[in-house]
């Protein structure tokens, strides 16, 4: 029973990470993410790319510091931990890796996915594929139509589209701290 639990678990948070990969734990942060997916002609599956954009702590404390940088360069960048909690919901990591651009750390992770919903519960109704947000959601750009509700918002896009694409801001509080520095002095060992 504590295995099934421990498995539910990754691959709640492995689900959870894909759509908010960096507020895991509450304190990982960036400028942005980017999401690039690339559907399959029988609109069964794709692959998806997503790049987060100046990775930083909200810390509040020195541990929580501690603990992002130990989340970041050891569980999403190296471990095959995140790799087998990612195909428990469906996501099948094909490359992943940490990188500086501009002085700024980014990361970018592919994955294939074999059914719709697995892309973040991507749906297809009709002739419209759409995705839903919650209300505190931040798009900011995209190829398809956006439509913000009282109870929530999503993008729409015709189903005769096989490549979708949208941005979401993320909160960066007064004390981030980049974690360009930190990679920096890993990747210099």
């Amino acid at each position: 029973m504590k295995k099934f639990k421990t498995i539910l678990w990754r691959a709640i948070y492995a689900s959870a990470a894909i759509a908010f990969v960096f507020s895991f734990g509450g304190c990982l942060t960036g400028e942005k993410l980017s999401y690039t997916v690339y559907l399959n002609p029988d609109l069964k599956g794709g692959k998806a790319e997503i790049i987060f954009y100046d990775i930083h702590s909200d810390y509040g404390s020195e541990q929580e510091l501690k603990d992002d940088i130990y989340y970041l360069f050891n569980y999403m960048w190296k471990s095959q931990d995140l790799i087998r909690d990612y195909e428990a919901v469906g996501k099948y990591v094909k490359e992943r890796e940490l990188y500086i651009e501009d002085g700024k750390l980014n990361g970018r992770i592919i994955f294939e996915f074999k059914r719709l919903q697995d892309f973040e519960n991507l749906r297809l109704e009709e002739n419209y594929l759409y995705l839903t947000f919650e209300k505190n959601d931040k798009v900011i750009s995209t190829n398809g139509e956006y439509i913000e509700s009282e109870e929530y918002n999503r993008i729409i896009w015709d189903s005769s589209e096989r490549v979708l694409k949208f941005e979401m801001g993320l909160y960066k509080g007064r004390q981030a701290k980049s974690l360009a520095p930190y990679f920096l002095e890993l990747k210099n060992k």
